[in-house]
């Protein structure tokens, strides 16, 4: 079952984000005008809610079940020598 919703929640989110532009194209293509120009991010941002929040789902599980690395979070470095001067 892990291995299946690894490979099916990344492909549903990508699906789901093509839906949204195929949907956003199919209903505001036809009578495209300047209001809809101006309000494209906010409807394609709405419209693209789903997928990230199946791509969140999927990046939070998979952090859960992923071994935990003592000291190496991500992003964090310590330096052996933070706070001293070099060469003394």
């Amino acid at each position: 079952m892990k291995k299946a919703a690894d490979i099916l929640m990344p492909a549903a989110a990508v699906i789901l984000s093509f839906g949204g532009i195929a949907l956003y194209l199919a209903l505001f293509l036809p009578e495209f005008n300047i209001y809809d120009l101006i309000l494209a991010p906010v409807i394609l941002a709405l419209y693209q809610a789903p997928a990230a929040w199946v791509f969140w789902l999927w990046r939070r599980r998979r952090r859960k079940n992923e071994p935990s690395r003592e000291g190496q979070a991500a992003g964090t470095h310590q330096d052996p020598g933070a706070g001293e001067k070099s060469g003394e």
